[in-house]
């Protein structure tokens, strides 16, 4: 029952993701993209070029339409952000009939249920945050510094696709802090550094790719520009950025939250 329970629950999951994966490009980045892994380009900073690579390997597939072979992404990754919301829940809980219910209603909320249909990078981003709970619980019950390792690792990977997810990194050091002892050890400290930087190896898809000039491309000419790309320096990190805080937008935001959960 321990195997058959999360298997269920991913095949189920990504069986309802498949059937109604959009044909067509969706609004919003979808189409920049779409674009950009049509063209082994690159997308708007920062970049994105690990959820890019995997829709450039998922467009090699000889079958439906080129929208629905790059949203395929979204839908591996969202059925396995599923899987890994039940594990987390088990983990804490030992509760199999809580975990599944839990990992459930992550699955068709609607925000994330919508973007495990479409080309965007937000269901990998889920991915991710997901996997840095499920690692960071498992590293402080058990002590293991192999969970530890895959940490560090998963941590500089889940960068290369949409940096937002460094608001979790404060949350995972908390943990971190609580098991000193166990990390405070050059060897480890040195690894863990090491596995980071592995992971931030996908960002070297921007310059190589650069070099070649595709269709759809952003003019990297030296090194600055390729930190300014990266940080977005350019860009800036959308129409919210430049307003203060106000309660407006708390307002926004419970309202967008009673909406879309409603009494659940």
């Amino acid at each position: 029952i321990d195997f058959f329970i999360p298997f269920f629950l991913f095949i189920g999951v990504f069986l309802i993701y498949l059937h109604n994966l959009s044909p067509s490009i969706y609004g919003y980045d979808s189409g920049d993209f779409a674009g950009a892994i049509i063209a082994k380009g690159i997308p708007h900073p920062s970049g994105y070029p690990l959820y890019t690579m995997l829709g450039i390997l998922f467009n090699l597939l000889p079958f439906q339409t080129i929208a629905w072979k790059i949203g395929l992404v979204s839908v591996f990754t969202s059925s396995f952000a599923v899987l890994i919301a039940y594990f987390i829940i088990y983990e804490i809980l030992k509760n199999k009939t809580i975990a599944i219910f839990g990992a459930l209603s992550i699955a068709f909320f609607y925000p994330f249920w919508l973007y495990s249909e479409v080309i965007e990078v937000l269901s990998l981003n889920t991915f991710f945050v997901l996997l840095l709970i499920l690692l960071a619980v498992k590293f402080h019950k058990s002590k293991k510094i192999i969970f530890l390792y895959l940490l560090s690792f998963t941590a500089g990977l889940s960068l290369t696709n949409n940096q937002v997810i460094i608001l979790m990194f404060p949350g995972v050091f908390i943990v971190l802090l609580s098991n000193w002892k166990i990390i405070l050890k050059l060897s480890t400290i040195t690894t863990c550094i090491f596995l980071f930087a592995v992971g931030l190896l996908p960002y070297l898809y921007i310059p190589l790719v650069s070099l070649m000039n595709p269709l759809v491309n952003r003019d990297l000419l030296n090194s600055a520009n390729f930190i300014n790309f990266v940080l977005r320096k350019t860009y800036g990190w959308g129409t919210g950025s430049s307003v203060p805080f106000n309660f407006n937008l708390l307002y926004v935001y419970f309202t967008s939250i009673i909406k879309e959960l409603g009494i659940a």
